[in-house]
Order: C-alpha cells, then structure tokens, then sequence
C-alpha cells in the first residue's frame, strides 16, 4: 500500500485545532474535502492530511458515482474514512501500542442489515451502524449473511496482527473490505 502524506488544509482564517484526516482507499478514487481537491489516486493507497478540526464534506468519486460522507476531525486526533467499491465509512481511530487485543470496527454501508457470526458470536448490525468489537491477534472465523441469514455473501477468516485497530467494512452481495493492518482470508466453507 502507498501512503501519502499532504500538507496542511485550513478551510478558514481562524486559529483552529487541527486533527488528521486518514483516507485509506481499497479503490482508485478522487476526493475532496469542504469542495478542496485533495488527492486522486489511480490505484489504491492511503493519503493522510491535516485539517481543521469539526465536521468536515468528503467526497469521493468512485467507478464514476460520487459518494458523500460528513466526518468529524477531532482536535489533535485523528479520522479515518475508508474509501471502497461498496461505499464510504469514517471513525476515529485510536493507535495501540504492543499486540494485544484489537479493536475491530464493524461498518454497514449498504442499504439493508447485515447479520455476521464472528468466530462463535453471532450479531446483527444495521445500516448505517458502527459496532466495535475486540478480538486477539490471530485469525477469527467470519460469516456474512443478510438480515435474516438465509444468504450468505462471505464466508472465510479474519486476520488480526495486534498492533493496530482494524475496519471491517461490510455491505450486501459483497466480500468484506478490511482497513488497518487485518486482513480477509475467502473460503468455500
């Protein structure tokens, strides 16, 4: 993965906190914040700027469609959007230090419910939902179905390193999309 890092982007004349925007796009994408170009990548790669902090427009332009999400930039801290073929997600994100357990952050972006089981917890997360789970380094079972389980649309093992928080971007009819330094493993069981 390439990563890029910008200058600083104030949107205004006023001193105001600063935080990090992180996109980590799983797609080629464009993107702008507050209507300022900020980055076209033509091939996937993570792009880190500074900006003021509050609530800030990203859009995206994704295999020709524009996708819009409002973030929030914490003052000093840091939010990531992650960019992929189903959709925009953002969260804060909060470094950890030596392995150990993770946070995994579980992010609907479709337009129905998804129900996963998650080594042997299973759970349903609704559109639109963020739902923060912790798991041990290692590899985890996963499954995701729609709402009433009766489709499954991926089916394999999670990878968790334990040194960073990880993203788990989910929507329907579609292979998960992992941010951070996780990964999703497909199987045929």
């Amino acid at each position: 993965m390439l990563t890029f890092w910008t200058a600083a982007l104030a949107f205004s004349q006023a001193t105001l906190p600063m935080g990090t925007l992180v996109v980590d796009a799983k797609v080629p994408t464009e993107f702008t914040v507050d209507g300022h170009r900020v980055a076209e990548l033509t091939w996937p790669g993570e792009v880190r700027v500074q900006v003021t902090s509050g609530e800030r427009k990203i859009r995206a332009w994704v295999g020709g469609y524009v996708r819009d999400l409002t973030v929030t930039i914490p003052p000093d801290g840091v939010a990531v959007v992650v960019v992929g073929r189903t959709g925009l997600s953002a969260g804060d994100v909060a470094p950890i230090g030596d392995a150990g357990p993770v946070a995994v952050d579980i992010r609907v972006v479709g337009s129905e419910p998804v129900t996963l089981r998650l080594d042997d917890q299973k759970m349903t997360v609704d559109a639109g939902e963020t739902r923060t789970v912790t798991l041990t380094p290692g590899r985890h079972s996963l499954s995701v179905r729609n709402a009433s389980g009766t489709v499954v649309w991926a089916t394999g093992e999670i990878q968790v390193d334990g040194t960073s928080p990880i993203v788990l971007q989910l929507t329907e009819g579609r292979a998960p999309e992992v941010s951070g330094t996780g990964a999703f493993y497909a199987s045929g069981t």
